[in-house]
């Protein structure tokens, strides 16, 4: 039976039963799974002590068996575990049975590679792992970092290596770092021993013993992670050795260092290396301030008041950690989310990296998102604890979408390689790319003689806090014959495209306009049925807002004024110029020139700038990238940009208008024609829309002084999105 069978068989049954239970909340579910596991890690742990001492019995092993045997041989060492999990009322005795006789079958070898995390794994939806903030390291990434982090030379070194997961979770890195470990000092035993004669006898011939008493070490926050952890390390080597692995539950975020040592080393003396580490390993749980308890979050700014702000995330908290648990020169190596490197809520994590770790080599998957049904581009980052100021840092960057179907990093195929200098990390982001990007991105930005933030106004679009009480289209309108005062054009993000005119079919209820209700009955009527869910939005139950308003409308004013439309997500640059009275979602941003900027920049000529080749090329070079092909425009890195004044700008603003109006030819035939258009009036429209916005480039590369080696990098950069 292969283990991909046994975990299908068992999948099979565990949902089987669960079905009979009907659970709403996402914690019943978790626990009730939890609970099977905790059965099923109980039961693996007997059926390897029978097959280990009594083998001519296995195929007799019943439920009566197993917890005669676990209550004799393991429950002392697991009876805080058995409080917790073991009392559940979806393990009836026919359930256990059935569990039973999934595992029994399991080979010694499946048994040896058992992982209580990859099941439970198995047994959670994308949706609730995502609920949960739960993210799982890909088994080919973690072999990855794990040889990074530990080679021969290291062992030979160091047979005592000391290795940390600081938020263990599953055990996959020390499962992962103990496979490595035997390998190591199994193949090269008799150098090791040669070198390191007083191991001798400690090591003997188990290697199991000796890796999981000095050489891995593990805590996690939560209970069933530890236990995990625990029962896939134990189940790897001989159970009469009564080893329990060196994993702890413990928020090593907020435990003093010293309480570790207590933990870990109780009968060590009091020298200063206790409780240091040399290798801090693992994937730090992301979680958002929004996720993080008031009185938790307080503690870590209190502590972690240099990496940790008030919108950080988590995570950032784990890098001054290690820190703190490495040994001098000892080694970090974290995959977390990419977003640190430009995020305005990283200034304090990315100075802390910068000043006190020597940055080896940083690995950006480029918006790949490796993790299974979560939207998290990630890096990999290995630093060694030491001053590495003037350090030439690797970068490997992902060019490829191969990985999935692979499994395996292929650094001659899927990656770029190049080197940043570490003095080069600027506070405000890490500019990750090569030499020739850096210094045509350096170029741009110094040209620049504003920043968008000093001449622009960027505004959010309207949260209703219910759409559906406040968008209508015309057949609602007309049904209900709702006031048209309060009836304005509403635009979602897929509808704006880069300089197509609006063409929306749905409405807002801006119902912000009525200062009394009675003159609105007809509206006041249509939203009456959602007034419950209405007075439950927050700024309801605050009393700032009235049950029938938006929740967060905005000045009118912003949506009538000449503007430019931009989504907060899009693969390429999409900004369009809106002249007439519109509104927008929430997921939509608003940029207007400022009024005493309005002399010497046009709304035109920005969007020009904005959608031009060259823009596109300086955004993205520091632009937050969500996966393979989207970006985040968000205002704080927009408009940390500058645009440079060209003359002639008159050219360029007729330019705009008329690609604008070849696009609103484009619609309208196609909106009032009833068939489809001639393939040749469309092509002859989109030449002439490509000829005008090829003469907006081209002016752009000529005004920032491009040479053709740099324009080519441009257009060979982003060829396919345009």
């Amino acid at each position: 039976m292969s283990s991909k069978d046994y975990i299908l068989g068992l999948k099979k049954i565990v949902h089987e039963e669960l079905e009979k239970t009907y659970i709403e909340l996402i914690d019943g579910y978790i626990n009730n799974v939890r609970s099977i596991l905790f059965f099923i890690g109980k039961s693996i742990l007997c059926i390897k002590h029978l097959r280990d001492n009594t083998p001519s019995i296995i195929h007799e092993v019943d439920l009566k068996l197993i917890e005669k045997t676990y209550d004799r041989l393991f429950y002392y060492t697991y009876c805080h575990e058995e409080k917790l999990f073991a009392n559940n009322e979806v393990l009836t005795r026919d359930f256990k049975s059935k569990i039973i006789s999934k595992l029994i079958d399991i080979s010694d070898d499946e048994i040896k590679d058992f992982s209580l995390g990859q099941i439970y794994e198995a047994f959670i939806t994308n949706k609730q792992k995502k609920s949960l903030g739960q993210v799982y390291t890909p088994g080919y990434i973690v072999k990855h970092m794990v040889s990074l982090g530990i080679t021969d030379d290291t062992i030979l070194n160091n047979p005592y290596l000391r290795i940390v997961d600081p938020a263990c979770g599953g055990g996959y890195f020390l499962i992962g770092a103990y496979e490595r470990l035997k390998s190591i000092f199994e193949k090269n035993y008799s150098s090791i021993i040669a070198g390191h004669p007083e191991i001798k006898d400690e090591i003997g011939n188990n290697i199991h013993s000796f890796i999981i008493r000095n050489n891995l070490h593990g805590y996690d926050i939560d209970d069933f992670a530890v236990y995990m952890t625990k029962i896939s390390l134990t189940l790897k080597g001989d159970l009469k050795d009564n080893i329990q692995p060196n994993v702890f539950k413990r928020d090593i975020l907020l435990e003093q260092n010293k309480d570790l040592v207590d933990i870990i080393q109780e009968k060590a003396s009091s020298d200063e290396s206790i409780g240091k580490f040399d290798l801090v390993i693992g994937n730090p749980p992301y979680i958002g301030h929004k996720s993080v308890d008031k009185d938790y979050r307080k503690k870590l700014k209190d502590y972690y008041y240099d990496v940790y702000s008030d919108k950080a995330d988590v995570s950032y908290c784990f890098f001054k950690k290690a820190y703190e648990l490495l040994e001098k020169q000892g080694k970090l190596l974290f995959i977390t989310s990419r977003y640190f490197i430009e995020a305005p809520s990283a200034v304090g994590l990315r100075s802390f990296i910068k000043k006190y770790y020597y940055i080896n080599r940083i690995i950006d998957f480029y918006g790949q998102n490796i993790f299974k049904g979560v939207g998290i581009s990630p890096v990999i980052v290995e630093c060694t604890k030491d001053h590495g100021i003037n350090n030439r840092i690797i970068i490997n960057r992902f060019k490829n979408d191969s990985l999935s179907r692979k499994m395996v990093l292929d650094f001659s195929y899927d990656f770029d390689e190049y080197y940043v200098g570490q003095n080069e990390l600027k506070e405000s982001g890490w500019l990750l790319v090569s030499k020739e990007e850096r210094e045509l991105f350096y170029k741009i930005h110094s040209q620049g003689l504003y920043s968008l933030d000093l001449i622009c106004e960027c505004n959010q679009g309207i949260i209703t806090g219910y759409d559906k009480a406040f968008i209508v289209d015309m057949d609602i309108i007309e049904k209900n014959n709702l006031e048209s005062k309060l009836l304005k054009p509403w635009i979602k993000n897929s509808e704006v495209r880069k300089y197509r005119g609006i063409n929306n079919k749905r409405y807002i209820l801006y119902t912000d306009l009525i200062e009394e209700p009675d003159n609105y009955r007809n509206a006041i009527s249509h939203i009456k049925p959602f007034k419950e869910r209405l007075e439950s939005r927050r700024e309801c139950v605050k009393g700032i807002r009235e049950w029938y308003q938006l929740q967060w409308g905005r000045d009118l004013s912003i949506f009538n004024k000449p503007r430019i439309f931009f989504p907060f997500k899009a693969s390429s640059n999409e900004f369009t110029i809106v002249y007439e009275e519109a509104c927008c979602s929430a997921d939509v941003y608003i940029l207007s020139v400022k009024d005493n900027y309005n002399d010497e920049i046009s709304i035109e000529y920005l969007a020009a700038f904005l959608n031009s080749l060259i823009f596109e090329f300086y955004f993205k070079s520091v632009g937050k990238k969500l996966n393979e092909n989207m970006y985040e425009y968000y205002p704080n890195k927009l408009m940390s940009l500058r645009i440079k004044l060209g003359s002639n700008r008159d050219v360029i603003e007729e330019k705009v208008k008329k690609i604008m109006d070849y696009y609103n030819i484009l619609q309208q035939l196609d909106d009032f024609r009833g068939e489809e258009l001639p393939g040749e009036d469309i092509e002859k429209l989109n030449k002439e829309i490509n000829k005008e916005i090829s003469y907006i480039d081209s002016y752009f590369f000529s005004l920032y002084e491009l040479s053709l080696y740099e324009i080519r990098t441009i257009e060979k950069a982003f060829k396919d999105q345009n």
